[in-house]
């Protein structure tokens, strides 16, 4: 149901209450008397609009037209900013935030986002944290591997069961990795177990 919503005669409606409006009206005034109390304010606009006809507008109310999205979908798309901005300590000042989110959440909310730029601007949000957190597992899974080619190299030293075994590939997977060797011409995987950066041999599987 449509909410109408009027502010104090003192100072009006509050900022977040601007942001989230779907609509604004604004009367037009004689410039001798640019102001009306609230009373007035809510005569006026309830008698336009009961007398309005049928269920449209009346006549000097002029809205355009637009796709806009619905508001629970720019809201989630709104709150995944807020959170990912909050994950990375941007609100800053503490006490600082609810003006800051105002000042972020006021001129997205004018734009008047279609369902597609929604849905962009949630894809955009997505690629940007991503982008460093891409890089620090790549880095992350580079240390790994660095840290389990040693392992095997040392292995290969102190163990008779990977004697002259020569390491292809290493894929990872989580907490255990897959070892492609290859040894007197037979080509297995070594499964090895990760946990607090030690590596146990689970399982060996002859390939061919």
């Amino acid at each position: 149901k449509p909410i109408i919503l009027f502010g104090s005669e003192r100072v009006g409606l509050e900022q977040m209450d601007l942001i989230g409006a779907d609509f604004i009206v604004t009367y037009p005034t004689d410039f001798r008397f640019p102001s009306l109390n609230l009373a007035q304010s809510v005569a006026i606009f309830c008698y336009l609009w009961a007398t309005r006809s049928g269920d449209k507008l009346p006549d000097d109310w002029k809205i355009e037209n637009l796709e806009i999205a619905e508001r629970k979908y720019f809201d989630a798309m709104f709150n995944n900013l807020l959170a990912e901005l909050d994950e990375v300590g941007f609100f800053w000042p503490e006490d600082r935030r609810i003006n800051m989110v105002e000042t972020l959440l006021a001129p997205m909310v004018k734009a008047g986002f279609s369902n597609g730029q929604v849905t962009l601007f949630r894809g955009a949000i997505k690629a940007l944290v991503n982008g460093p957190r891409r890089r620090f597992l790549e880095a992350k899974n580079e240390r790994i591997i660095a840290e389990i080619r040693a392992w095997f190299e040392a292995r290969t030293e102190t163990q008779n069961d990977l004697a002259l075994a020569i390491l292809q590939e290493i894929i990872l997977d989580e907490q255990r990795a897959t070892l492609i060797v290859s040894q007197n011409d037979i080509q297995r995987a070594i499964i090895i177990s990760i946990e607090n950066g030690k590596f146990v041999i689970t399982n060996i599987i002859p390939r061919y």
